[in-house]
């Protein structure tokens, strides 16, 4: 059966799932002028049994995160667009609103988003997957809804305020029922000495009896777009650690290499058989040194990426 969320899996998905599934959608916000930065996750848990919860994490730049569950009640989604209510929070096409003051964070924070294309349209139709989209019962599908939003708003998070006026908004989405046991991620909107964003990652496909190697990447530079896929027979390698590592990518006509350094990590909950129940470690603000190479050529760009959401997990 063709999956039509391929396309676009922005909406809510999970209308008529009842046991043992997940939903969240990632949503990081940086700005090159603001040190400090943070992402929220808000989503939904089905258990085994079929007991349902809403959640938001949040995590920031400092190092702490928070996992909030909330009764199933108060999380509404449209199963036609990107729109999202969890509580008082809403998350859609054109806006952020967070209060977490109810459930004892000093937290908030209003963003105004604008128009920008998805990826989708910027870097391939068939988004990150590929025709692997496609492979039913997949314990996990992944999707990029942008790279690179532009936004403005304001945070206060405890005793200081954050003013975002050329903040940029990444934003991508995971569904099914368990995360896969180990992977790579990476996600940075700050290139030095050059306008854009990145996104990379790597695991294994469970295909039957096999564990097919998959990976993924995306770079954003200036006016130009390069893309990586497994699915599309393009190479990756990796060699890390907890601490850091290189991964490369290679297409027929360039290669991406990226020295990873993380930072300190704080703790985030990934889903188990559609429970939230295993605790993984991300960072988000780690730096990833990144050479992109011409195979016929020179080198198109040396730098660094800042303020790198990192999650290496073995």
């Amino acid at each position: 059966m063709w999956n039509k969320w391929i396309y676009n899996a922005g909406p809510f998905q999970g209308k008529n799932k009842t046991k043992s599934y997940f939903e969240g959608w990632y949503i990081r916000i940086t700005s090159r002028e603001e040190p400090w930065n943070f992402a929220v996750i808000p989503g939904v848990s089905i258990d085994s049994n079929g007991n349902a919860i809403a959640f938001l994490q949040f995590i920031e730049a400092e190092g702490t995160s928070h996992y909030l569950p909330y009764p199933i009640e108060e999380f509404h989604a449209s199963s036609d667009e990107f729109a999202i209510e969890i509580g008082p929070n809403r998350f859609t096409d054109t806006l952020i609103h967070i209060d977490l003051r109810s459930r004892g964070l000093d937290f908030t924070a209003d963003f105004d988003l604008s128009h920008s294309d998805g990826f989708g349209k910027n870097f391939h139709t068939m988004n990150a997957m590929g025709w692997a989209s496609q492979v039913p019962f997949l314990p996990c599908y992944h999707h990029i809804l942008h790279m690179r939003k532009p936004a403005h708003g304001q945070a206060k998070w405890k005793e200081s305020d954050y003013s975002f006026e050329n903040a940029h908004v990444y934003i991508e989405k995971d569904w099914g029922n368990s995360f896969p046991k180990s992977w790579s991620w990476l996600q940075s909107s700050h290139l030095s000495d050059a306008q854009g964003a990145f996104t990379a990652a790597t695991s294994h496909l469970p295909l039957g009896p096999f564990k097919v190697p998959a990976g993924v990447a995306a770079l954003e530079l200036d006016s130009d777009r390069f893309f990586w896929s497994s699915a599309w027979g393009h190479s990756w390698k990796k060699e890390t650690s907890s601490s850091g590592g290189v991964l490369k990518f290679s297409n027929p006509n360039h290669e991406l290499i990226l020295e990873v350094t993380t930072s300190q990590t704080a703790p985030l909950i990934a889903p188990n058989k559609g429970k939230m129940d295993r605790i993984i470690q991300e960072s988000i603000s780690g730096s990833v040194g990144m050479t992109l190479r011409e195979k016929r050529g020179g080198i198109i760009y040396s730098g660094t990426a800042s303020h790198a959401g990192i999650e290496l997990v073995a």
